[in-house]
């Protein structure tokens, strides 16, 4: 309110709200709880201005630096948490939740520093409760025919945090590495070869928020065992049938053989003597069933 007393009188703005001035010395002593380490310079410049409690300027910050590239996951959870209290400073509840939500979607395990007021703590405990689903990739991964065949899956991405998929994959430990934004990959693998592959989810500022092995210790994948046929070699032979080959020491049934040879040596007789009786009588007789004569 404006109020003239007299003509020196000066204007008097009215004092801040006091959860203004206790926000803006949150998020002041907020950076070196949130990061341990050195930040993005887009993420630092954007710190600085909210430090300076320059609010507008610092969400201008935050987003060039969120629709950016080169972020590590370290900066984009530092760049939400920032940007909740920010929220909370200039009185935008929504876009506070919004960014608490991101921010556990990506860590679960992120905490806030102990100064931060009540209706922020709030929020993320409700959130945590709730629980926010975090964007999680899994893969298939097989050699054949000389060639690795990757298909990625993403699941639990409903905050649409992951811009897209980036596969990696070379076929020794010395090949350089071949890299597709896709979420199938082939690559052509010498014959008996192992293939070795990465799998990242690009979330925003091209930050990595969820990936399978890295460069550094990537995913081996071994070719297939090849059948016999394939290979052009011979099965091993078993005991039974290495001792049977050679004609010695084995279980084979060579009574069976034996008898077998004996009834074939009673049939012979039999049609030796049949035979000899026939030409005896000086007729031919053919060997089959009875005949029947009729008078």
């Amino acid at each position: 309110m404006i109020r003239l007393r007299g003509p020196g009188a000066r204007t008097r703005r009215p004092r801040p709200a006091p959860w203004l001035a206790v926000a803006t010395a949150i998020v002041a002593t907020l950076g070196p709880t949130v990061a341990a380490r050195a930040l993005h310079p887009s993420v630092e410049s954007a710190i600085a201005l909210a430090d300076d409690a320059d609010f507008a300027g610092a969400l201008r910050g935050f987003d060039l630096a969120e629709r950016g590239d080169g972020l590590a996951l370290a900066d984009l959870v530092a760049l939400y948490a920032h940007r909740a209290i920010v929220h909370f400073a200039r009185g935008d509840r929504s876009a506070m939740e919004h960014d608490l939500a991101n921010l556990l979607a990506l860590e679960p395990n992120a905490t806030l520093p102990p100064a931060a007021p009540p209706p922020v703590l709030d929020v993320a405990a409700a959130l945590r409760r709730r629980g926010v689903s975090r964007p999680t990739l899994a893969a298939r991964a097989e050699l054949r025919a000389g060639t690795l065949h990757v298909r990625t899956t993403l699941e639990g991405d409903v905050r649409g945090l992951v811009r897209g998929i980036r596969i990696s994959a070379r076929s020794d430990e010395t090949a350089p590495w071949t890299t597709a934004t896709s979420e199938v990959m082939r690559l052509p693998v010498p014959a008996g070869r192992p293939a070795f592959y990465v799998v990242e989810a690009i979330g925003p500022g091209g930050a990595v928020v969820d990936s399978l092995g890295t460069r550094h210790r990537p995913r081996a994948v071994q070719p297939l065992a090849l059948s016999p046929s394939q290979t052009g070699s011979r099965p091993r032979p078993t005991e039974r049938r290495r001792r049977a080959e050679s004609g010695g020491g084995g279980t084979f049934p060579w009574w069976t053989v034996a008898v077998g040879a004996g009834a074939a040596t009673a049939i012979g007789v039999v049609v030796a003597a049949v035979a000899a009786s026939s030409s005896s009588d000086g007729q031919r007789t053919a060997l089959g069933g009875p005949i029947l004569e009729l008078d």
